[in-house]
């Protein structure tokens, strides 16, 4: 027997995004990472059997793009689930959250390297408390268009207080 449940995830907090933004790129460039990091919670919630309600995306948009033409997707993940029932929603819960929390981590280590701190362990799950020196802005690199060079340039800039926030609240 099948049971149904409505889910909802919220990914934040979006303020510290808006609140981290020096110019009207910055909080584009915010809500752009924010929608990758809410696309790939909802991909895996797609993955595992979740009929979304918002976004209404198909598969193939839930991709993650570090284009600026890419669909965005809202904070806010609305989803049917359809489980046994014995089995427990909180461990999908963990697996959306776990998807979001990579895609933060992967971004976060993308601008890292950019901005060269090689004190950053790849395969560290907080790479935040291994920071020690300022960061700078990173110059346009060749194999990079303008919209990446940018997008890293936000997380590397505002690594600090976007991480400490963010870690706060997936707790």
């Amino acid at each position: 027997m099948m049971k149904s449940y409505l889910y909802v995830l919220s990914i934040g907090p979006v303020q510290d995004f808006i609140a981290a933004a020096r110019r009207t790129r910055d909080l584009w460039l915010g809500s752009h990472l924010l929608s990758e990091i809410s696309k790939a919670a909802a991909k895996r919630i797609d993955d595992e059997g979740g009929r979304l309600i918002f976004p209404n995306l198909k598969k193939e948009k839930l991709e993650p793009s570090s284009s600026p033409d890419a669909p965005n997707v809202a904070n806010i993940i609305l989803a049917e689930l359809k489980l046994p029932d014995q089995e427990d929603p909180s461990h999908l819960n963990k697996r959306a959250q776990a998807a979001a929390q990579d895609e933060w981590e992967v971004n976060l280590i993308d601008a890292r390297a950019l901005v060269n701190l090689d004190e950053i362990d790849a395969g560290c799950s907080h790479p935040e408390q291994h920071l020690s020196r300022p960061r700078r802005r990173i110059r346009s690199v060749h194999s990079l268009d303008r919209f990446e060079t940018e997008r890293l340039n936000f997380i590397g800039l505002h690594v600090e207080s976007l991480a400490a926030n963010w870690n706060q609240t997936l707790k």
